[in-house]
């Protein structure tokens, strides 16, 4: 293991932009492409820079930093590979970094090319809030990775808008960095955004875990107006969902919140549950793919009993079984305005579906009647008997002439005849 970090001097850096604009160059001679020397520069600059990021993130190690030969290795492979990727495209439409997405006043938009950002990259990629009077009031950061100098121009951007600001989608910024890295660029980021009036904060898609929970802290723990909050992918475990329930303190404006394929388990869901249980105006929770059993879904349900305005449920994907059914039917028959549930594969079986079934029948939701009204309703792959539930909804007297609404339910994709109601986003 070597004690310094593998680098490159200007002057060798320069000799290879020059090596590989004239390979460039050659190549596309022989393919009976034209490329003048001065779009084959730009793109062996545009190659090199990016192999040289990617070399440099590489370099380093939990432990310490590579051999400097592997590094270089890892160099030259993504130089030719970039290399290669130049000439099947066209170089006058090279975009830079940050330019595949939106860019409006109002918007910046990175989502893309997958790049590490580097300090002089992210200052070309956020130069619409960089500038004097921006009035930027939505961001998303995807696909860019952000390391320690990168997040300190994006904490730059965000305090030059943060009058504005309402609207911060930060997810999947952190691929390919190491651990120690992720957090400084994490709390950086956090720490700038803490100071905007955030209505909508999506953190997905980035290995934070609990220390990343913790590291972002500051962008979502005082955030009065906050209405929309998503941690999906983010390894949100036990231990993360407790600290995340002891961070999160003011819900009462909070209208939606996402979790996805996290592993949280009961104890996980039943520490969620004490947000929702602080949120009165929620209109849309997502706890999908979470390993969340019996009890934890005994206690999610509980919580949304506290308020009346759920539009959107999703819970599918957990082994929650038919035990679950009676505590989610009370809370259904409370929430009228309800037009997207998706219980499908949580073990629900006969008796289960049988009493979420009667529960959605008197909630207000426009079931069994699919014609009229618009809903969404997903309860497959639980194991049960479409006839065994018919007798359930009211007004149908044989299973024969109540099997129509009930297969809607049953279908893979339980849509209406009317227009589709997506589950997601909440607008």
């Amino acid at each position: 293991m070597c004690d310094q970090e593998w680098s490159l001097t200007s002057d060798q850096r320069k000799s290879t932009v020059a090596r590989v604009a004239a390979n460039i160059s050659s190549i596309a001679f022989s393919k009976g492409q034209q490329v003048s020397d001065a779009d084959a520069e730009r793109a062996a600059e545009t190659a090199e820079r990016k192999a040289y990021t990617v070399a440099r993130v590489e370099a380093k190690t939990t432990t310490g930093v590579r051999p400097h030969s592997e590094t270089y290795e890892a160099y030259t492979r993504k130089l030719a590979s970039l290399v290669l990727e130049a000439i099947t495209t066209d170089h006058k439409q090279a975009k830079p970094a940050g330019q595949n997405g939106i860019n409006t006043s109002t918007v910046v938009d990175l989502t893309g090319e997958r790049e590490f950002l580097t300090k002089e990259t992210a200052e070309v990629a956020l130069t619409a809030m960089l500038a004097p009077g921006s009035k930027v009031s939505q961001i998303k950061f995807s696909t860019k990775s952000f390391g320690i100098e990168a997040a300190e121009v994006a904490a730059r951007a965000i305090e030059n808008v943060v009058s504005s600001l309402t609207h911060a989608d930060i997810s999947d910024i952190i691929a390919g960095r190491p651990e120690k890295e992720v957090l400084g660029a994490l709390q950086i980021i956090s720490q700038s955004l803490a100071k905007a009036k955030l209505k909508a904060l999506d953190l997905s898609d980035n290995a934070l875990g609990q220390k990343g929970i913790i590291a972002c802290t500051s962008a979502f723990a005082q955030q009065p107006a906050l209405e929309e909050l998503a941690f999906q992918n983010v390894g949100c475990s036990i231990n993360a969902c407790t600290s995340l329930a002891e961070l999160v303190q003011n819900a009462q404006e909070l209208k939606s919140m996402r979790l996805y394929n996290n592993m949280s388990d009961d104890a996980g869901a039943a520490a969620i549950a004490k947000i929702l249980s602080r949120a009165p105006k929620l209109e849309a929770f997502r706890m999908a793919s979470s390993r969340v059993g019996l009890d934890g879904g005994v206690a999610l349900a509980n919580s949304m009993a506290t308020g009346k305005r759920l539009h959107r449920l999703d819970l599918s994907d957990n082994p929650m079984t038919g035990d679950v059914a009676e505590s989610l039917a009370a809370m259904l028959r409370g929430q009228p305005h309800l037009r997207a549930l998706n219980l499908n594969d949580t073990s629900l079986e006969d008796a289960g579906v049988s009493t979420i079934a009667q529960a959605l029948a008197n909630s207000g939701m426009p079931l069994p009647d699919f014609t009229h009204h618009p809903a969404t309703v997903l309860i497959a792959a639980n194991h049960f008997c479409v006839c065994g539930c018919t007798p359930t909804i009211p007004g149908q007297a044989t299973s024969a002439s109540c099997m129509p609404a009930l297969q809607h339910i049953a279908s893979p994709l339980g849509v209406t005849a009317g227009e589709k109601v997506p589950l997601w986003p909440l607008r």
